[in-house]
């Protein structure tokens, strides 16, 4: 059972300039509510229990927008250094252990009916083994991120042959155990 989720919230944000001059990039508002409130109401809905949120030293104005959240548990961890995402990940170890958990970067917003998180975790359930969410991009965009190549369909999911990653972008949403 995924109970716990990491949102990796520790980068600088150097894309989002100027914007990120004045808040972090998770914080930026989207309709009046910044892009993290609206992960952790996703999370929320999705039955999660727990929700490890890694920052840096600069990013408190995060830790103290949540502070008064009591609907789900939230840890704040530091990344000290920002190595990427596999580097952020990796430091909240000691308090996954073994546990199946989701992640979610901080600055992406899924939007749909029912809570994608929840879909994902719902496909976890019946297999057992990572779950990637994914999506098609146009062919003039391939460049611009990983590309996964599916070996085939098995019900609602398709097996990777292989997936290649793009250093300039990272994979949205993963399911690792």
């Amino acid at each position: 059972m995924v109970k716990i989720a990491v949102i990796p919230a520790a980068g600088l944000g150097t894309r989002f300039k100027p914007f990120t001059n004045v808040y972090p990039k998770e914080m930026l508002p989207i309709n009046n509510k910044p892009i993290l409130a609206h992960l952790i109401e996703e999370l929320i809905e999705s039955n999660m229990e727990e929700v490890i949120i890694i920052i840096n030293k600069d990013k408190d104005s995060i830790k103290e927008y949540f502070e008064d959240e009591t609907r789900i548990k939230i840890t704040f961890v530091y990344q000290l250094e920002q190595k990427g995402l596999g580097h952020a990940i990796y430091q909240v170890k000691d308090y996954i252990k073994e546990d199946a958990f989701a992640v979610l970067l901080g600055d992406d917003l899924y939007i749909y009916d029912y809570p994608v998180i929840k879909q994902l975790i719902n496909e976890y359930n019946k297999v057992k083994k990572t779950i990637i969410g994914v999506q098609s991009v146009n062919d003039e965009d391939i460049k611009k991120y990983g590309i996964c190549i599916p070996e085939g369909k098995i019900d609602t999911l398709t097996k990777m042959q292989t997936m290649i990653e793009n250093q300039l972008n990272q994979l949205d949403l993963i399911l690792h155990h």
